[in-house]
């Protein structure tokens, strides 16, 4: 197509484009008045010729371009400016397109080395670039997986059931790894949030890397073994020199130990008077305090767990190994329950993480991993559905009162699920290939693939069904009276629109990032791509709406519908949120969800300073906001017409809002049918911190209560008439109550404000004292929880129970870690001293060494990684998950660079329609300060420009009311032009 396209200089001479240093260009000869192309800001539109309505084309000159033809009408195309595109141009026929029969593949071409790709030769791989750390590589013989190909051995694998990144080999179904990037292996069983390694060889085995030394290790024949890494000497470790002791450090004498000789004794720490260890005569089993004589113990063959009293015939345990409760009888040896207050049993064998159900005999079970308040189940009556069973290694089940949920056999025979590990399920029956669903505990069904966050909708069959993407509480829908879906592709949150002969046809709210919208009424509108928080789009008829028309090309804007989005006059054309009337303001471009301004007339802005990408600003309007912090994953403030609100955190789905007249209620979006609010004047409730996706407090009439919402299966509420008893969600391994009848527990109470802490019949105990607000310990009886003792003050950290670790050693006072707002995890060994990371379980890495003070990293709510190696001490980079990387060296604080091998360079890499770059060499080109996210390096003479390089010199390049860059010769004034190396000169 390239060289057709130079031997019709008539059909070029107007097109806009964009430069060859990024993937995703697209063009639109001016001659030709009926095209439509995408708007340079984003980097995800086709052009689309008004004769070929039904097609969207990328530009020939970049042969990884998408392409859409009537032939191949099943195929919709992406740019390769977002790695989860799908593409198939005929010029590129080895390159495999996204059809509805391969709805989760996705393809680029190979001369955009960053993009992921699937040859057809090589009908079963999606790869990505190794230049990009997080891409992954999926071999057709490992369908569930998304792995590294071999020659990039140390990196990053992740089965395509989870989002986070973990090797997972076909032996090793439930088990993911961490990459070599972060000083040793970690692995960790998917269910369990807390990282071992556990090679094949060592099947029962979890172990942290022997690079490691100090770090967890876990046999099965010591199965209540765990170690804690050296470096955080608040920990329980187990150390080889020790083989039998699972014991507190010498400094923290009074806590739990279990010696060689006592193999089968469990003890609590002195501290603790009523816990008692049990007798020699018990062998077999773990005693309960002496104040629960009614209580069973647990059988030492059931190391992990814990049971409850007699009085329950169904013997509730829980694996220490979990928080969560679970059930045991013993005709069911092999299984763990949850206890007997929750009517669905849920089960799992104490071999693994995951919960599997229990067997058909006891057809009323369900089960549910712990780690997902999604129940899976099965029950005798229920022959359609599939179970987790220690047989059954790979088989996620569904209950039937939770109708929405599927499974996946581990043959992966005709279906696909997503592990239990993470909230989001993915299914996919052989006779819906393309079709991905959500559970219909969710008045529709909700689908994605099981490789990304993406939905598809359910067939035509199916009107009735909505979609929606697990990561947010924002459905996607579809009514039934509009035949025709929209649907989301698998490999990208970005959803595409249905053509002009679906007339009928609205799209998704603002409340979710990821959605396309074009309307055959609107035919000359684009809307936003999911690659970026804005949208785009608004037509006369809809003045509630700020979109991007035809019309309006320099306008970004996102839809009235959510308040909290910014928009930019065509007079500020490089600004998402600057107007003339707020000269001061220095902002980001739509083309990118994270905002920064702040004016420096109006010091009470917070803004997100460009060396951190989590600060978002609050107008001086709005004094009462308070803007996200780069401790936290990333608020979203409310915009001055709806003073009264609060911001919520884009890391986490759900919403929190305070309208003026609640001035001290927070609360979550009427898209999620569990709505709590903590009111100020109600001091004691306990409502969801951004923290913990798991708590919810309850509204002002109720409250006495708390409670979880209606999402998770199990509730746990207190009532005004319990006035001393919290409990903690089954979400959340975590569980806090102490009932006056079970004396042994320990809990917060009213009388013992200052105190928080897990029951005596569980393990892992959580405690904080009054006069240690900030800290909480675990029991040594589990690897994954964190404890501090008040020898080890300097210690904060979370309960592997729940996705958030904290942790900050004393030693490290500069260090920060990730807060519980994301289910991120940070960790940071003894090795890595300078840095503070994040775990598998998120895509996104995070670091950021003591010794470089004014580097701040990105945070979880974005996938934006930043990383900096002491090799390339100067820099911050991010990596691929996210297509704008942003590296700077310290000598130029206000630039981002790739990396330290470019070092003269400031640049941004081509996954994002807003490349900047300016090399030494160009001395007399300014270029995009950070400050002016959406800015080309300029010549100074044509400072109204921005423009590429200095090889383009005779080019007068995109203004920045267009995120996509192109150059234009100053002959050619009115157009967008590629640099030299373009299709064709233009007149």
């Amino acid at each position: 197509m390239l060289s057709s396209l130079h031997h019709q200089p008539s059909k070029c001479a107007g097109y806009y484009c964009r430069p060859a240093s990024n993937a995703s260009y697209y063009c639109r000869p001016a001659s030709n008045a009926g095209y439509y192309c995408r708007p340079a800001s984003n980097a995800s539109y086709y052009c689309r010729s008004a004769s070929n309505a039904g097609y969207n084309c990328r530009s020939a000159s970049n042969a990884g371009y998408n392409c859409r033809s009537a032939s191949n009408a099943g195929y919709y195309c992406r740019p390769a400016s977002n790695a989860s595109y799908y593409c198939r141009s005929a010029s590129n026929a080895g390159y495999n397109c996204r059809s509805a029969s391969n709805a989760g593949y996705n393809c680029r071409s190979a001369s955009n080395a960053g993009y992921n790709c699937r040859s057809a030769s090589n009908a079963g791989y999606n790869c990505r670039s190794a230049s990009n750390a997080s891409y992954y590589c999926r071999p057709a013989s490992n369908a569930g997986y998304n792995c590294r190909s071999a020659s990039n051995a140390g990196y990053n694998c992740r089965s395509a059931s989870n989002a986070s990144y973990y090797c997972r080999s076909a032996s090793n179904a439930s088990y993911y790894c961490r990459p070599a990037s972060n000083a040793g292996y970690y692995c960790r069983p998917a269910s369990n949030a807390s990282y071992y390694c556990r090679s094949a060889s060592n099947a029962s085995y979890y172990c942290r890397s022997a690079s490691n030394a100090g770090y967890n290790c876990r046999s099965a024949s010591n199965a209540g073994y765990y170690c804690r890494p050296a470096s955080n000497a608040g920990y329980y470790c187990r150390p080889a020199s020790n083989a039998g002791y699972n014991c507190r450090s010498a400094s923290n004498a009074g806590y739990n130990c279990r010696s060689a000789s006592n193999a089968g004794y469990y003890c609590r720490p002195a501290s603790n008077a009523s816990y008692y260890c049990r007798p020699a005569s018990n062998a077999s089993y773990y005693c309960r305090p002496a104040s629960n004589a009614g209580y069973n113990c647990r059988s030492a063959s059931n190391a992990g767990y814990y049971c409850r009293s007699a009085s329950n015939a169904g013997y509730n345990c829980r694996p220490a190994s979990n928080a969560g409760y679970y059930c045991r009888s013993a005709s069911n040896a092999g299984y763990y329950c949850r206890p007997a207050s929750n009517a669905s049993y849920y089960c799992r064998p104490a071999s693994n993480a995951s919960y599997y159900c229990r067997p058909a005999s006891n057809a009323g079970y369900y089960c549910r991993p712990a780690s997902n308040a999604s129940y899976y189940c099965r029950s005798a009556s229920n022959a359609g559905y599939y179970c987790r069973s220690a047989s059954n290694a790979g088989y996620n089940c569904r209950s039937a009162s939770n109708a929405g949920y599927y499974c996946r056999p581990a043959s992966n025979a005709s279906y696909n699920c997503r592990s239990a590990s993470n909230a989001s399920y993915y299914c996919r029956s052989a006779s819906n290939a393309s079709y991905y669903y959500r559970p219909a505990s969710n008045a529709g069904y909700y689908c994605r693939p099981a490789s990304n966050a993406g939905y598809y909708c359910r067939p035509a069959s199916n009107a009735g069904y909505y979609c929606r993407p697990a990561s947010n509480d924002s459905y996607y829908c579809r009514p039934a009276s509009n035949d025709s879906y929209y649907c989301r592709p698998a490999s990208n949150a970005s959803y595409y629109c249905r053509p002009a002969s679906n007339a009928g046809y609205n799209c998704r709210p603002a409340s979710n990032a990821s959605y396309y919208c074009r309307s055959a009424s609107n035919a000359g509108y684009n809307c936003r791509p999911a690659s970026n928080a804005s949208y785009y789009c608004r037509s006369a008829s809809n003045a509630g709406y700020y979109c991007r028309s035809a019309s309006n090309a320099s306008y970004y804007c996102r839809p009235a519908s959510n308040a909290s989005y910014y928009c930019r006059p065509a007079s500020n054309a490089g600004y998402n949120c600057r107007s003339a009337s707020n000269a001061g303001y220095n902002c980001r471009p739509a083309s990118n969800a994270s905002y920064y301004c702040r004016p420096a007339s109006n010091a009470s802005y917070y803004c997100r300073p460009a060396s951190n990408a989590s600060y978002y600003c609050r107008p001086a309007s709005n004094a009462s906001y308070n803007c996200r912090p780069a401790s936290n994953a990333s608020y979203y403030c409310r915009p001055a017409s709806n003073a009264g609100y609060y911001c919520r955190p884009a890391s986490n789905a759900s919403y929190y809002c305070r309208s003026a007249s609640n001035a001290g209620y927070y609360c979550r979006p009427a898209s999620n049918a569990g709505y709590y609010c903590r009111p100020a004047s109600n001091a004691g409730y306990y409502c969801r911190p951004a923290s913990n996706a798991s708590y919810y407090c309850r509204s002002a009439s109720n409250a006495g209560y708390y409670c979880r919402p209606a999402s998770n299966a199990s509730y746990y509420c207190r009532s005004a008439s319990n006035a001393g008893y919290y409990c903690r969600p089954a979400s959340n391994a975590s569980y806090y109550c102490r009932p006056a009848s079970n004396a042994g527990y320990y809990c917060r109470s009213a009388s013992n404000a200052g105190y928080y802490c897990r029951s005596a019949s569980n393990a892992s105990y959580y405690c904080r004292s009054a006069s240690n607000a900030s800290y909480y310990c675990r029991s040594a009886s589990n690897a994954g929880y964190n404890c501090r003792s008040a020898s080890n003050a300097g210690y904060n950290c979370r309960p592997a129970s729940n996705a958030s670790y904290y942790c900050r050693s004393a030693s490290n006072a500069s260090y920060n870690c990730r807060s519980a707002s994301n289910a991120s995890y940070y960790c940071r060994s003894a090795s890595n001293a300078g840095y503070n990371c994040r775990p598998a379980s998120n895509a996104s890495y995070y670091c950021r060494p003591a010794s470089n003070a004014s580097y701040n990293c990105r945070p979880a709510s974005n996938a934006s990684y930043y990383c900096r190696p002491a090799s390339n001490a100067g820099y911050n980079c991010r990596p691929a998950s996210n297509a704008s990387y942003y590296c700077r060296s310290a000598s130029n604080a206000s630039y981002y660079c790739r990396s330290a091998s470019n070092a003269g360079y400031y640049c941004r890499p081509a996954s994002n329609a807003s490349y900047y770059c300016r090399s030494a060499s160009n001395a007399g080109y300014y270029c995009r300060p950070a400050s002016n996210a959406g800015y080309y390096c300029r010549s100074a003479s044509n400072a109204g420009y921005y423009c590429r390089s200095a090889s383009n010199a005779g080019y007068n390049c995109r203004p920045a009311s267009n995120a996509s860059y192109y150059c234009r010769p100053a002959s050619n004034a009115g157009y967008n032009c590629r640099h030299a190396l373009q299709i064709a000169p233009y007149p």
